[in-house]
């Protein structure tokens, strides 16, 4: 199962398109430094599901990640 905060996105321009979420990895599995910028691995892209699509009015877009037993995703 994957798992992370929630996120928030402040102030979303009400003309924003092409609405998905990104996960990918940026620091090392057991710590310690970042990946180096030319070595991030993908790990997911949202684009639909509940909440989905985004509907941005120029507040804040908030991702809440399940807390249950799916979280993120499961594999």
């Amino acid at each position: 199962m994957a798992d992370a905060a929630d996120v928030v996105f402040s102030s979303v321009a009400s003309n924003a398109s092409n609405h998905s979420v990104l996960v990918f990895e940026s620091s090392a599995v057991a710590g310690g430094g970042d990946v180096a910028a030319t070595a991030p691995r993908l790990i997911a892209w949202i684009d639909m599901g509940m909440n989905f699509p985004i509907v941005p009015n120029g507040g804040d877009v908030t991702i809440a990640w399940d807390s249950g037993a799916n979280k993120i995703f499961k594999l």
